[in-house]
């Protein structure tokens, strides 16, 4: 398993805590303080896709999961 970054890691965070894309934009900012931008997250979250090998095709929750079972987001 490959290192997630930190803004991967808190996009994967957020979205198991059940927010989408668009909130979890507004939450994460720049180096300079702005919000991020929605296909930002989409492309962090592709990221924690291909670093963790999980399909595409699978669903969110099925994201979450396996992040947790490979020991790349801790809940709780």
């Amino acid at each position: 398993m490959k290192k997630l970054s930190k803004n991967e890691q808190l996009a994967l965070s957020l979205t198991a805590k059940g927010l989408k894309n668009k909130d979890i934009a507004k939450q994460m900012t720049d180096k300079n303080g702005n919000p991020l931008n929605e296909k930002t997250i989409s492309t962090y979250m592709r990221r924690v896709r291909q670093k963790l090998d999980i399909p595409l095709d699978k669903n969110t929750y099925f994201v979450v999961t396996k992040a947790v079972e490979l020991g790349a987001l801790k809940i709780g």
